[in-house]
């Protein structure tokens, strides 16, 4: 090892994850490479009085890793609530045991980031909800949306926030009231709808009006849901983009007339998505087996058509004579 650095350090790193005796874990402890250090941070076994010293390390990363343990100190949990490192704070914001106090110092932080991170806490008391939904941050008022007991007052009034991430990321709540649905699936900015069109609880209007979206991302959203009508998923069949054809040839409910149509789209992928199922037509996998691309060809080729095998090949190889003659 001693001819290898780099593999001697690999194997120091692995050893001071996993050590448990307290000499060997002291050597860690005062090694002068930080990464050795910060793998030593990382061991269940420390004891207090390690987490102590690791606490107060130089190196921020060492002192963000130790914050993310379960099992500190409060006093360390303190110290570390005002570190000088955004990071490190931002890890203890997080923390499973912040005394009430240090949660409300959190909420008050100079970084949006830790402000975010605590407005996430399913254990926040409701003045610190309300405090943090109108932070001047957007990025603050986007991660309040993430916190599981938002009033529904508040709900409302995210959902009508002027920034567009934070309206996006109330649409996927999932206790959104049925008028606050509609009102962002009308929404003007388009990742607004399309992230309302991710929602499992859509009314069949809903669905409908978002299949006729001008964006292509949300029409491409919609047209992967379950419970499509069919003559939704027939209308997606002929969209004019073809991101949103790709995404309807790749559903298991095709009605037979929509594979034959998406069988000849003008889009490659699209015919090679088709040409992946395992329920197509006979007549259909003979007209992609002669397809003019080999990755058509090739697609039908890896389905489960094992009785049409010869087949393909066989059109492989008149297609390859006739190339012959050609050249």
């Amino acid at each position: 090892l001693k001819d290898d650095p780099t593999l001697l350090k690999q194997q120091l790193q692995i050893y001071a994850q996993h050590a448990k005796d307290s000499k060997v874990i002291n050597f860690f402890l005062n090694h002068e490479d930080e990464d050795i250090r910060y793998d030593i941070s990382s061991n269940k076994n420390i004891p207090e009085d390690v987490i102590r010293q690791l606490a107060k390390d130089k190196e921020y990363s060492i002192r963000r890793n130790i914050a993310r343990r379960s099992d500190l100190p409060e006093d360390i949990v303190r110290q570390l609530a005002q570190d000088e490192r955004n990071d490190v704070r931002e890890n203890i914001a997080l923390h499973s045991n912040l005394p009430e106090d240090v949660f409300r110092q959190l909420v008050q932080d100079k970084s949006e980031a830790v402000r975010g991170y605590i407005g996430t806490r399913n254990d926040l008391p409701e003045d610190a909800i309300r405090q943090l939904s109108q932070d001047k941050s957007a990025f603050v008022r986007s991660k309040i949306c993430e916190n599981n007991n938002l009033p529904e007052d508040i709900i409302r009034q995210l959902s009508q926030d002027k920034n567009k991430f934070v309206r996006g990321y109330i649409a996927v709540r999932n206790d959104l009231p049925e008028d606050i649905v509609r009102q962002l699936a009308q929404d003007e900015r388009n990742d607004v709808r399309s992230n309302v069109a991710i929602r499992n609880d859509l009314p069949e209007d809903i669905v409908r009006q978002l299949a006729q979206d001008k964006d292509v991302l949300t029409r491409v959203t919609i047209s992967g849901r379950n419970d499509l009508p069919e003559d939704v998923i027939i209308q997606l069949a002929q969209d004019g983009e073809r991101p949103v054809r790709r995404s309807i040839a790749q559903r298991s409910d095709l009605p037979e007339d929509v594979i034959r149509q998406l069988a000849q789209d003008k889009d490659l992928y699209t015919r090679v998505t088709i040409a992946e199922r395992n329920d197509l037509p006979e007549d259909v996998i003979r007209q992609l087996a002669q397809d003019k691309y080999n990755i058509v060809r090739n697609a039908l080729g890896r389905s489960s058509h094992s009785d049409l095998h010869g087949f393909i090949e066989e059109s492989k190889l008149i297609r390859s004579y006739i190339n012959m003659l050609l050249s």
